[in-house]
């Protein structure tokens, strides 16, 4: 049984890993951070994977959504929150961040200023934001004490 659970949850990320992308490419000031080297469906893929992390999410299951369809956007502002709180947590404990991760909490904050006026929980907008603060912040303090390390 625990085997086709994990089948059905490893379909269902695909499927939100999916619409979110098609969310995601909506926003033209989001596709001009895919210049590099990451690529948008891996950035998607671990979003949905961070919000799969305990298991499926009830605020996702709640919702229903089309795998062929974009996102709504209050689903992918959840989507968002839940994989930006996940990777403070992975700042918090001293663990460097890679590329898609950074661009996961870019991502993140851009969205949050192109959407926010029309945001139905303008909350979770600010968490985000005040996320994307606090990591830049122990960023600077890292490189400060490394320095000093030296």
């Amino acid at each position: 049984m625990t085997f086709i659970r994990s089948i059905v949850q490893q379909r269902n990320k695909s499927k939100l890993g999916y619409s979110l992308l098609l969310a995601l490419q909506t926003s033209d000031q989001i596709l001009q951070l895919f210049v590099g080297a990451t690529k948008q469906s891996t950035v998607t893929n671990l979003i949905a994977a961070l919000v799969y992390s305990d298991g499926e999410p009830i605020w996702l299951s709640e919702n229903k959504y089309d795998s062929d369809t974009p996102l709504d956007d209050k689903l992918v502002l959840n989507c968002l929150f839940t994989s930006s709180h996940i990777l403070f947590i992975k700042v918090a404990q001293g663990k460097e961040l890679n590329q898609a991760e950074r661009l996961i909490l870019t991502i993140a904050k851009v969205w949050v200023d192109h959407k926010g006026s029309v945001l139905e929980n303008e909350n979770i907008g600010e968490l985000i934001s005040t996320i994307n603060v606090q990591v830049e912040t122990m960023k600077v303090e890292r490189r400060i004490k490394l320095k000093n390390m030296q």
